[in-house]
């Protein structure tokens, strides 16, 4: 009776052996786990299916490529440039790795790669009046304005290519090498094709790849 029982009820059974907390095909001691809190993404923003976290993750690895590269070429910008760049340009330079790493920090957070978003909210709090300033032109409208406004961005981008970029490359680089490391069997399961075709390429190799010539450019300051 009570193997019939178990027997009838098998089906009901089985859908609980195939939900995983990590779509990961191997776990390493020194945290990989710790880079996305997968647990807590499947809770929260997928409702206990991968499909929709998955998707997300992609499309921080391509936000990642782009908006990396992006603030990455900033930098160099301003390296290059420093105190001889026209007002205009240095508030655009400023103003591009503000919005690059403002746009990483909310995709990071959405998938909750916690360390990766708050690497990038350290870069943008850095340059936030450049935002301000472009919002609002009148915040620098007079050249009083105008030599407090620069000061204050200039500080904020030697921080920048002091430690916080280079902190916000680290955690790049540790979200992409978690990425590789993926189960892609389990992903093909799960996720729809496009999905598939982007988290299969998405690994430290591709990032290193991509952003060679900004990794190579930007040293920095201090190092």
């Amino acid at each position: 009776g009570a193997v019939a029982n178990l027997c009838r009820f098998q089906p009901l059974l089985e859908p609980v052996s195939r939900i995983r907390y990590s779509p990961l095909s191997t776990m390493e001691p020194e945290g990989d786990d710790d880079v996305i809190d997968w647990d807590t993404a499947l809770e929260e923003i997928g409702d206990g299916e991968w499909e929709f976290v998955l998707d997300m993750v992609s499309e921080l690895f391509s936000a990642t490529l782009e908006h990396t590269k992006a603030a990455l070429q900033g930098c160099i910008e301003y390296q290059k440039g420093g105190e001889d760049m026209e007002w205009d340009s240095f508030l655009a330079t400023a103003n591009k790795v503000h919005h690059a790493a403002h746009t990483i920090k909310g995709a990071a957070r959405q998938v909750y790669c916690v360390a990766f978003g708050n690497a990038a909210e350290a870069v943008e709090h850095a340059v936030r009046l450049a935002r301000d300033i472009v919002r609002d032109p009148e915040l620098a409208a007079t050249d009083e304005q105008r030599t407090s406004a620069r000061e204050s961005l200039t500080k904020g981008m030697n921080e920048i290519c002091g430690a916080h970029m280079q902190a916000m490359v680290d955690q790049a680089r540790a979200f992409a090498a978690v990425l590789g490391k993926l189960d892609m069997d389990f992903v093909a399961e799960e996720a729809e094709d496009e999905v598939v075709d982007g988290l299969e390429t998405a690994n430290v190799e591709r990032f290193e790849s991509e952003l060679a010539e900004e990794l190579a450019a930007f040293k920095p300051t201090g190092k």
